[in-house]
């Protein structure tokens, strides 16, 4: 009787075990996409798939900020500022960014920050160089947008503390220098425009581009989030293999080539 009792306890545990499992499985199986929902002053603007983002990590492009996604399903930001002395109240100004009501992106060069209410909110800067002092007065910065123009100018990225999150805007490079930023584990957004994009402006220094080959380098960035790539490539059909074992990768965008996982 007792040998009868524990056979049938054990099946009973068993079946309960291969259930619970079945309900898991089920529900992975299952599970709804997660969407972030995007509004510009009240106004539904975009919406987009954030299934396995992480906080931090991920970024949404609001406009002239990377803004780092901290767990939010809806953002609603705008771009005012109460800036001017001689015309007091709210302007709209590309330099500062504002989501859900706080401030929380500037360009540290124009937005001084004896002029900003709550520096602890800040957690993207535009504009960054090589001048660290501009970064003390934000504790809680998360990643700062860089403009590189010149293989000089790559070298100022390892100035930068490696805890905080690249934004890399570049043009002038060559394939050496993507090689070298593909060394830089906390990229997470990078844009490579060809040196003549704005007739002429970019080309000081010599109007260097990579070619396909020098995206080899990428296939090691295994952090990125976010590629813009302009005018370099008809389409992206150049340059997909080299981004095929990018698991992280949100958005890529090749001249008018886009596409959003």
């Amino acid at each position: 009787m007792r040998l009868s009792f524990s056979l049938l306890a054990i099946g009973l545990v068993l079946t309960g075990l291969l259930s619970c499992t079945g309900k898991q499985k089920s529900t992975q199986l299952t599970a709804e996409p997660r969407w972030l929902r995007i509004y510009y002053e009240g106004v539904f603007d975009d919406s987009i798939n954030i299934t396995g983002w992480e906080i931090n990590e991920d970024v949404v492009w609001l406009r002239a900020f990377y803004y780092p996604w901290q767990g939010e399903d809806s953002i609603d930001y705008n771009n005012y500022f109460d800036y001017w002395e001689w015309e007091p109240g709210p302007h709209r100004c590309w330099f500062v960014l504002n989501v859900n009501g706080r401030l929380v992106g500037v360009n540290p060069y124009i937005i001084p920050p004896s002029k900003i209410e709550h520096p602890e909110w800040i957690i993207t800067l535009i504009g960054v160089g090589d001048s660290l002092n501009i970064l003390k007065p934000f504790p809680n910065v998360v990643g700062v947008t860089t403009y590189t123009n010149s293989s000089e100018e790559i070298e100022t990225l390892a100035s930068i503390p490696s805890n905080l999150r690249l934004y890399v805007e570049c043009s002038n490079i060559t394939n050496r220098d993507l090689r070298r930023l593909a060394r830089f584990s906390n990229i997470r957004a990078l844009h490579v425009e060809r040196s003549d994009r704005y007739r002429g402006y970019w080309s000081s220094g010599g109007g260097h581009n990579p070619t396909r080959c020098g995206f080899r380098a990428l296939r090691r960035m295994k952090e990125l989030r976010v590629l813009w790539v302009h005018r370099l490539f008809e389409d992206s059909d150049e340059i997909d293999k080299y981004l095929k074992n990018l698991p992280k990768l949100r958005k890529t965008k090749v001249w008018i080539y886009d596409v959003l996982n």
